[in-house]
């Protein structure tokens, strides 16, 4: 080998060294990259359904463990005094919101119905309108257990599938991921206890390792009955009073209860990337289990030691930098000195002695989880991050006599402790989870980072805006407008941007829609308590058609508004005014914007290209933010507009021609006028053969003729038909438009249009002169628009047309509404909604939010990102969605078999069914030795009874009584007499 060749050789090997060492780095980065928290949900006893009332709980130190819940039905005597920790309207479920039929919500184990609703809350809190995840790499991570709802496996195989499908807690994620598309993993698991800290754990595995994009964590936990509280006192680890009381002397096993929570996970990252409110970060996680230890449901100190030391690893993180532990705490006399000895052993060394390790344990407010115990102490970290203090722990004293508290660097949260910053680093806490199953998580917590340092750019001020809410029916919509007035009230937005964004990009748009519009909070909070019967469903892929007005809907100084307001209409209205520069002696725009009292504005060579730049600008505005009309209407001179949108005419031609056109009818001599008469056609028709020199200009509805001619014929007319009880309107018009008396100006104009370039129309366009849909060889011809100027407006026929095109919304753009009440009496059917854009008496950035906001609510797609981008909006948290619920239960006591059984029989049915074996002796009046027979054979017994009861509600949904009205066919031919019965 040449020295030229090692050389080379050599500069290969440590560039291949550099890459390889490249690779390991990120590897490792991506191991152990911290995975955000950006949105959370939760249930827990004490009628708390949202974070913010966690934490008012957890603040006021209260204890939430009450009677056993009414669904349970009666309770042996030795369950019956025992405190619960039950969630409220359990038994509720907003079915018509997730799709799912009567018959199948209510063999749904509520567990799967718990996961479905904070799933969607979790989201919407996370700034994620769900369905908007479909076909997603997203997973679900959810623990759960068995709720026992619908009973044991017997039951659910005498059932029918949905039942089947209902009960299996295996299905819990998978139904998640179903109703909201998602195409990542999709994983149940129960560890007991620490199944959702478990599924935390997995999560932010599958995410560090890419096996999906975002993840969704948590936990149920739900009793469909006494089931599992009776066999934890045969366990002989249950409370006496139904209270955990961790670290006490007083702790005599633990309290059970319900609750539920889900998580929205991402990776730091692309949490950052994205703009997205972080929560908090986990650091570390890990999962372990006791191995043979003193017994399977006995705690393992050395594997607990373990489990904690590696969440540290996983989150390079070292246990003297973590302030606060969320402990496992159930209050059981074995298992929480093992816990806080290892505690100790971890997280004590190297920390000074002024500053012990903090523990708590929630469980003492709320109780025992089971298989949202982990995500429930997540949670209490969270909010304790936000509000930066420690909850106290309750019934915690005295002090359990088994620790050597002096010698311990721990110490118990008793009061609430504000949790102060440390200079050096962020605050950090940990959880843990350890399940009866002997599978132990633990996860490190760290608080969000703070905002960046850069000052925020300075905003311009919003205009009034559209505020659109949506729900599934009006009541869920009444409900949601009233938490919005709520949260406006008590928190209002830094900019009303921020609301309108967050209302339309992180909620599900569904099709009952309210559009409201404001430019004021305070505005906004009125408007809110008023919303009745404002609502409208939206339609799915609206058939839209523009109208663009025609001359007498113009006004000095419109626009003049909305070009402050909106960028995309100035721009527009600039640049069509540029256009006209070369063609008019006054600029177009001081034309437009002049003072009140400026008269050029009703100059007919004004007039023309003023209305033509105001509409113009409109549909470029709407067509900026997503617009795309299927039709296009235009009434006179608005037709040329619809000419131009259409790729008729170039902007350059279409202005040389409206100009022209101006121009032109004002050099006509006056003395023309028009006439507007409450009849139809055929009635004018008749009426005007006495008045051979006036024509019809416009038919503008079934009783809604416009004539036009000179001013005496006009005056004739009028009084005529007034004699006849016929109502008219003298118009105020610098000429008769549409009439002979236009004919002089026909050749010049003539030689303007042949100046022209014609191209077919990319839009079809339905016509003044025809009322149908305009001919691509008809509209690029000069005879056309010569007809046009001479021929009525034929705009009844014109919107029929497109009713009969299947037009589902009709928007006109013009300074003002003329053409929508027309259009209104013009449609045969209720079938076609009608916007306009803006109105002389309401301020124009105020017209055209509500013209956005209503075209959003019919269904018509617009892209609100462009339209909000100007504002710069930031995201905020929203009211989450108000299901309405209704009661979806198992009702045992209402079951067919229960009601067939005498009073007598029924006393010891119930006792059977309790479980209960000295009341049951007792009833029998049994003697010792049959008494213990009976102690052997109840367990089988009280199993049986019920599964017979829990069929019987079943088998009763099979056998309704529907009477349905049948019509009876005339018979063909007689009946025979002969009949066989």
């Amino acid at each position: 080998m040449t020295e030229e060749s090692a050389t080379a050789l050599l500069r290969e090997s440590l560039l291949e060294i550099q890459r390889l060492r490249a690779a390991l780095a990120a590897a490792e980065a991506r191991a152990s990259e911290a995975i955000a928290v950006v949105g959370m949900a939760c249930r827990v006893p004490g009628g708390v359904v949202d974070p913010e009332g966690y934490w008012a709980l957890l603040d006021a130190g209260r204890d939430v463990i009450g009677p056993a819940p009414r669904r349970w039905g009666p309770l042996s005597e030795s369950l019956a005094g025992r405190g619960v920790g039950a969630l409220a309207e359990v038994d509720g479920f907003d079915a018509e919101h997730f799709g799912i039929t009567p018959k199948e919500a209510v063999v749904m184990d509520p567990q799967q119905r718990l996961a479905l609703e904070l799933t969607w809350e979790a989201l919407e809190r996370a700034g994620i309108a769900p369905t908007s995840l479909e076909r997603s790499a997203t997973g679900v991570y959810l623990g759960a257990g068995n709720s026992s709802y619908l009973g044991t496996e017997d039951i659910r195989a005498s059932a029918d599938g949905q039942a089947l499908v209902g009960a299996s807690p295996s299905v819990i994620a998978g139904r998640v991921a179903y109703l909201l598309g998602l195409q990542g993993p999709a994983i149940t698991l129960d560890t007991a206890c620490s199944s959702s800290l478990v599924a935390v754990h997995l999560a932010c595995k599958a995410l560090r390792e890419h096996e999906c994009e975002l993840a969704l964590a948590g936990g149920v936990q739900v009793m469909g009955d006494a089931a599992a509280l009776a066999a934890f006192e045969r366990l002989r680890v249950s409370a006496a009073d139904g209270r955990c009381k961790p670290f006490a002397a007083a702790a005599d096993g633990a309290g059970w209860s319900e609750g539920a929570g889900v998580l929205v996970l991402r990776r730091q990252t692309d949490a950052q990337r994205d703009g997205d409110r972080v929560l908090a970060l986990i650091r570390g996680t890990a999962v372990n289990h006791d191995g043979r230890s003193g017994g399977l449901t006995v705690p393992s100190g050395p594997a607990q030691k373990q489990v904690l030391r590696q969440a540290h690893r996983v989150g390079h993180t070292a246990p003297a930098d973590v302030d606060y532990l969320e402990c496992h705490g159930t209050g059981t006399r074995l298992g929480d000195p093992i816990e806080v000895q290892a505690l100790a052993a971890v997280y004590g060394s190297q920390r000074p002695s002024t500053q012990p390790l903090l523990l708590g344990a929630l469980k003492t407010n709320i109780g025992h989880l089971e298989s949202a115990a982990g995500l429930a102490g997540v949670a209490k970290l969270l909010a304790a991050f936000l509000h930066r203090q420690l909850p106290p722990s309750i019934h915690t004293r005295p002090a359990n006599p088994l620790l050597d508290w002096e010698q311990l660097p721990v110490s118990v949260v008793e009061t609430l402790t504000p949790w102060g910053p440390r200079p050096e680093r962020p605050r950090r806490a940990g959880v843990s989870a350890f399940g009866l199953s002997g599978t132990n998580a633990h996860a490190i917590l760290e608080e969000a980072p703070p905002p960046s340092a850069t000052p925020l750019p300075r905003r311009q001020p919003t205009p009034a805006l559209p505020f659109i809410l949506s729900a599934r029916n009006d009541a869920a919509l009444s409900e949601l407008a009233q938490r919005l007035r709520q949260q406006l009230l008590h928190s209002p937005p830094a900019s009303l941007a921020d609301l309108a964004d967050a209302l339309l990009h992180s909620r599900e748009q569904f099709p009952r829609r309210l559009c409201l519009v404001a430019d004021s909070v305070d505005a906004l909070t009125h408007t809110l308590a008023n919303t009745n019967d404002a609502s409208v469903s939206a339609f799915t892929n609206p058939r839209v058609a523009v109208m663009f007005t025609g001359q007498g809907a113009q006004r000095v100084a419109m626009g003049r508004e909305l070009a402050v307001a909106n960028p995309a209409f100035a721009r527009a209205l600039d640049d069509i005014a540029a256009h006209f520069a070369p063609l008019l002696e006054h600029p177009l725009r001081d034309v437009i914007f002049a003072e009140p009292g400026s008269s050029l504005i009703d100059q007919t060579a004004y007039t023309q290209p003023a209305l033509f730049a105001i509409e113009l600008a409109l549909y470029g505005a709407l067509q900026s933010i997503g617009l795309q009309p299927d039709f296009l209407l235009g009434h006179s001179i608005g037709e040329l507009v619809a000419a131009h949108v259409a790729g008729v005419f170039s902007l350059s031609d279409a202005c040389k021609l409206v100009a022209a056109r101006g121009r032109l009818m004002q050099e006509l001599p006056a003395g023309g006028t028009m006439l507007s008469v409450q009849a139809g056609e055929a009635d004018t028709l008749a009426a005007l053969a006495e008045h051979p020199l006036l024509d019809i200009a416009a038919l503008n509805g079934p009783l809604s003729t416009v004539v036009s001619g000179p001013a005496d014929a006009i005056a004739a007319l009028q009084r005529q038909l007034e004699s006849s009880g016929l109502k008219t309107r003298r118009l105020v018009v610098s000429h008769a438009f549409h009439s002979r008396l236009m004919e002089p100006m026909l050749e010049p104009f003539r030689a303007v249009l042949e100046s022209l370039d014609f191209s077919p129309p990319k839009i079809p366009i339905v016509s003044n002169v025809t009322g149908r849909l305009a001919e691509p060889d008809a509209i690029t011809s000069v005879d056309y628009w010569l007809e046009h100027v001479r021929r009525p407006v034929r705009f009844l026929d014109d919107v029929r047309t497109l009713e009969e095109l299947g037009v589902q919304v009709l928007l006109e753009l013009g300074p003002h509404t003329v053409l929508a009440p027309m259009a209104s009496a013009c449609l045969r059917q209720d079938t076609c909604a009608i916007v306009g854009s803006l109105h002389r008496d309401i301020p124009e950035p105020t017209a055209f939010a509500r013209c956005l906001g209503t075209l959003h609510c019919l269904g018509v797609p617009l892209d609100w990102h462009a339209f909000l981008a100007p504002f710069e909006p930031r995201p905020l948290p929203l009211p989450s969605y108000p299901f309405q619920r209704q009661r979806y239960w198992l009702d045992i006591d209402a079951s067919p078999l229960q009601q067939s059984v005498p009073a007598a029989d029924q006393q010891l049915l119930s006792t059977i069914e309790d479980g209960d074996p000295d009341r049951l002796i007792s009833l029998l009046g049994l003697d010792d030795q049959l008494a213990d027979s009976v102690r052997l054979a109840l367990p089988a017994l009280s199993t049986w009874r019920r599964q017979q009861r829990k069929l019987g509600t079943i088998d009763s949904w099979a056998n309704v009584l529907r009477w349905r009205p049948m019509s009876l066919a005339q018979p063909s031919a007689p009946i025979s007499s002969s009949l066989l019965l």
